[in-house]
């Protein structure tokens, strides 16, 4: 506790002032915090204007005769308007004594009036109207605003430093014994928005110095040997600054600078770049291509070894380090290392560093380190070497050209590099081409292969090639542009193809195998290669392949016959091209081939045949729907080719009909053809008439009807019977009581006699619901037929008669019920929610009841039809209904289920199915708390709001509890219910909360959720 009677504590009052003697009626405004000026005025930093979002806080102190109502308006530089205004109301008092009333200057408006840069003193002061309508005015106080901070500002505010700062500039790089014996400066460079007064402070290891700027410029602090005597040892030395101008603005502390520190070691000379000049910059351009030599000076012996160790930066910032070694056979003074071109080049906008060791006998001796920057005009990256050239020309034949990049210092196994070719087409158009690998061995040089079809087509045009490397993580370099021509071409002669065994015009169906194109040419060179080429094809036509020169410098193509149908009747040209190293180097003239057309029902292409009939009789009622028109596999057939089916006769009117089968569609099918036959159609045919069957191929893949080929035509002598229609079921009685079963009704009895009617000599078959019950059954001459069905299983039946002959006929369904007795049904399934699950409906969380219908006094069993387990049971008494709820006998899994029900004393009396599926139980948890912005607040963290919202998940219309409490222990204050929708999610929201710790939780099954803990501020 500090002793106010103490000499040695002596406490002062700051805020408010002291009034003194002679108080002022009306006194001038006090901004609060201000940095008093040598000329008195009042100093404010911007600190003091942003450091509330109100902006300057100043106060207008409590003055004479200070009254409610009184009006006041506070003016600053000039009257045109107030930069604040407000009336004196009863807050303003602490009972009967008047308050000193705070105000705020906003930040906009002290930039408005203070100019930034000048630095130059403004008039604060207040007008007053009392309530008796004097007004007054305070005295001005004069204020002084200065902005912006010294120094640049801050590129990257995420850093602690201000990376906008220069760093310090050493006259030292290393700081040894040496150099603490000496002395040594450190500068800070000419600074933005300096001024005479600012305060510079330098952090030098562990001492702090400060210099006041008394002239603009650079500022130097001298660090004499006695003070660099005291600094306390450590590796390397600190050295960053700041400054604070005259109202106290800060420019924040700089980036370091790291000086290696060796107190008590002497290190050898520093090596000397030869061609560095005297601010340590080495010009690339100066060295013409040729390296820059560091020089290592001092005494050396015979076998003395030197290893100088390069480390730098790239403009990048891409590290790069190399060691170069001599051993000497002959004591000298001077030792030369000669560092490459390219290795300079690659550092242009970067940095270099040389250091060596010097290995003796007697021991190893450091340096002290050499720095320099590089700068030039050159690019990072040198320019490729091409090859093969002649004459600065790439050959327009090359068939294979290189391209070298240059060495690069920083390259790095995972790289990728770009080379890039451009040139220009016959027409002047660019032709971009970038080729890219990516390096696995940087020690090896990077070599790229460029095929001829990228130099070929490119006769007599400009070449430019470029290099790009990119390292991982790195940003690319670029070579710089190397500028080319690709060479005149040479005029290569060719012949046209030629039909082998094969003349022109060429009968298709003569050539099953097809026909070859021979192209020779005996001045083909290794990796040549011809394509045949048809001028002006059909569209969707694919090429003909590529294919090598043969050791006789021939190539042949077979044109398919499938390729000779396309075309027939027409004239074809074909050329081919030659192809050389990938491009395209020569055409030759184009030949014509005649291709005849295929003559209409030609007797060589086969004739459509209904399968099965070997004669020209066709008998319609043997046939069936199944039946097929088929078409053996045809000369020149091919997967897609549009085909037409048609089939013209005569009906019992005597009129010509016809049906179109197909109509130019394209057959998927292979080999051959085949369609149902019409079976229908060909029953409305007048007997004893001419059937006659017509097939089409359009062979150029083109469904054309005019231009289609038709096949040899089939006619056949139809016979047609009109189909016997009196197939029916006449009766169906039980067994055995032998009692007549109306359609639609019920029975107990489970056997049956069918009877009907049906063609006679025929054979039909009885079905249910569509599924063959029982053999075919005959059909007697008087056309009746009668069957009987044993053991038919409970529940709805659905019988009909199809006739096993003509059209495949069958009946109108003859339904009926068989309830061994009685009906069982289940009618609903409830979840835990009292909610109706609809067969194939899901359950959510668990099923609460089951419930159905029986006939009084039936013991029902419920069960899962699924494996037979048993869920529970019950007895229907007064009424014919039944319920089985969860609570007394029913605790399903989750899952799927098949509820059945059955009569205990007649195991074979069962319900339908009724299908339902237990769902997952989700674990009901908050998943996230957010304020009334929607803004994530996360678990364990402060805020200073008081309204949250929260949202989860439960179990699917799940009702949780949402709860909240401000005691650790879990006690509750407050709570809300709230209801998951149908994906589980659910949200509620809490308004104004009291500060403190705060805890949420959710409350539901008789279980608590982990807890999400905030302190409110």
């Amino acid at each position: 506790m500090t002793n106010l009677l103490s000499n040695t504590d002596i406490q002062a009052l700051v805020f408010p002032p002291d009034r003194g003697i002679g108080v002022l009626a009306v006194p001038p405004p006090y901004p609060v915090g201000h940095k008093l000026q040598n000329d008195g005025a009042s100093g404010v930093n911007i600190n003091m204007v942003y450091g509330d979002r109100d902006g300057l806080l100043v106060y207008i102190l409590a003055y004479l005769g200070m009254a409610v109502g009184d009006y006041i308006k506070v003016y600053l530089d000039s009257r045109i308007a107030p930069v604040a205004e407000f009336f004196v109301t009863d807050a303003h008092f602490d009972g009967p004594e008047p308050k000193n009333i705070p105000f705020h200057i906003s930040a906009k408006d002290m930039e408005a009036r203070f100019s930034p840069l000048l630095s130059a003193n403004k008039n604060l002061w207040f007008w007053v109207r009392r309530i008796s309508e004097n007004t007054e005015e305070s005295p001005p106080v004069s204020l002084f605003y200065k902005y912006p901070a010294p120094g640049e500002v801050d590129t990257d505010g995420g850093k602690p430093f201000n990376q906008g700062l220069k760093l310090p500039v050493a006259s030292e790089s290393f700081v040894d014994q040496t150099v603490i014996n000496d002395g040594m400066f450190v500068t800070v460079v000419e600074y933005f928005n300096q001024s005479i007064g600012d305060r510079v402070v330098l952090v030098f290891g562990s001492r702090k110095l400060e210099v006041i700027v008394s002239a603009l410029g650079d500022v130097i602090f001298e660090l004499t040997p006695e003070l660099l005597a005291t600094l306390t040892s450590t590796n390397s030395l600190v050295v960053r600054w700041e400054v604070f101008d005259a109202v106290e603005n800060s420019s924040g502390w700089s980036d370091a600078l790291i000086l290696p520190f060796k107190p008590g070691i002497v290190l050898l000379a520093a090596p000397i770049f030869e061609q560095a000049d005297p601010d340590n910059v080495l010009h690339h351009d100066l060295l013409l291509g040729g390296p820059t030599n560091v020089l290592v000076i001092g005494v050396f012996a015979l076998n003395d070894r030197i290893e100088l160790t390069l480390t730098g930066f790239t403009k990048g910032g891409e590290p790069v380090s190399h060691t170069y070694s001599q051993t000497l056979n002959a004591a000298s003074r001077t030792v030369n290392f000669p560092i490459e071109n390219e290795k300079l080049r690659n550092l242009i906008g970067g940095s270099l560093r040389a250091s060596y060791q010097l290995i003796k006998a007697s021991g190893t001796q450091l340096s002290k380190p050499a720095d320099i920057t590089i700068s030039g005009t050159s690019l990072s990256l040198g320019l490729p070497i091409v090859e093969p050239l002649v004459d600065n020309k790439l050959p327009v034949d090359t068939v294979m050209a290189s391209v070298r990049v240059a060495d690069y210092w920083p390259l790095k196994a995972g790289a990728t590099v770009e080379a890039r070719w451009q040139t220009s087409d016959p027409d002047g158009i660019a032709a971009l081409f970038i080729f890219r690998l990516i390096v696995t061995d940087p020690t090896q040089p990077v070599i790229f292969k460029v095929p001829a079809k990228y130099i070929a087509p490119y006769t007599s045009s400009p070449l430019t090639v470029q290099c790009v490397i990119t390292n991982v993580g790195e940003s690319p370099v670029y070579s710089q542009l190397l500028q080319l021509m690709i060479g005149g071409e040479t005029q290569i002669v060719l012949k046209p193809a030629f039909p082998v065994a094969a003349v022109s015009p060429i009968d298709v169906l003569a050539y099953p195998n097809g026909v070859t194109m021979r192209i020779e040419y005996l001045d083909a060179l290794d990796g040549d290669r011809a394509r045949l080429v048809e001028v002006n094809p059909p569209t969707g036509t694919p090429q003909f392949p590529l294919v090598a020169f043969n050791i006789n410098k021939r190539v042949n193509t077979v044109l398919s016959p499938a390729f000779l149908a396309a075309r027939q009747g027409k004239d074809i040209g074909l050329r081919w091209n030659l192809n050389r190293g990938g491009v395209l180097v020569g055409k030759s003239p184009v030949m014509t081939l005649s291709v005849l057309k295929i003559v209409e029902g030609d007797i060589r292409l086969p004739i459509p045949t209904i399968a099965g009939v070997s004669d020209n009789g066709l008998d319609v009622n043997k046939l069936q729907a199944s039946d097929l028109l088929q078409v053996s596999q045809w000369p020149l057939q091919a997967v897609g080719q549009p085909v037409s089916l048609s089939y013209a006769g005569i009906d019992d009117n005597d009129n010509p009909v016809v049906y179109e089968d197909r109509k130019g569609e394209p057959n998927t099918q292979m080999p051959g053809f085949t369609s149902p036959v019409p079976l229908s159609w060909l029953k409305t045919l007048k007997n004893n008439s001419v059937l006659k069957v017509f097939f089409k191929v359009n062979f150029d893949g083109v469904p054309d009807s005019a231009s289609a080929t038709g096949f040899p035509v089939r006619s056949y002598t139809v016979s047609v019977l009109a189909e016997d229609m009196t197939l029916k079921i006449t009766s169906v009685k039980g067994s055995p009581s032998n009692t007549e079963i109306t359609d639609g009704a019920s029975t107990a009895e489970k056997s049956f006699v069918f009877r009907g009617k049906a063609a006679p000599g025929q054979q039909i078959e009885l079905r249910d619901k569509g599924v063959v019950v029982g053999n075919p059954i005959p059909v007697d001459t008087a056309h009746d037929w009668t069957h009987t069905l044993t053991n038919q299983a409970t529940g709805d039946h659905s019988y009909t008669a199809k006739a096993l002959y003509g059209s495949g006929a069958e009946t109108v369904a003859r339904t009926l019920r068989i309830t061994a007795g009685f009906a069982l049904a289940i009618t609903s399934v409830k979840d835990s929610f009292n909610q109706h699950i609809q067969q194939h409906g899901g359950a959510v969380t668990a099923v609460k009841s089951v419930s159905g219908k029986a006939p009084v006094g039936t013991e029902i069993v419920l069960s899962d039809a699924s494996d037979g387990s048993f869920l529970g049971s019950t007895k229907t008494t007064l009424q014919e209904t039944w319920n089985i709820p969860t609570s007394s006998s029913l605790d399903l899994r989750q899952g799927p289920y098949r509820f059945v029900v059955y009569d205990k004393n007649d195991p074979g009396a069962t319900s339908a199915e009724y299908l339902v599926s237990v769902e997952t139980r989700i674990a009901h948890r908050i998943t996230r708390l957010e304020d009334q912005d929607g803004n994530l607040i996360t678990n364990g963290s402060t805020t200073y709001n008081s309204t949250f919202i929260l949202r989860g998940i439960a179990t699917p219309k799940q009702t949780i509890s949402v709860n909240y409490g401000y005691n650790p222990s879990g006690e509750t204050i407050g709570s809300m219910d709230a209801q998951a929708d149908a994906q589980g999610n659910w949200n509620c929201t809490f308004f104004s909360l009291s500060p403190g710790y705060c805890w949420f939780g959710v409350y539901a099954l008789s279980s608590w959720s982990e807890f999400w803990e905030i302190s409110i501020i």
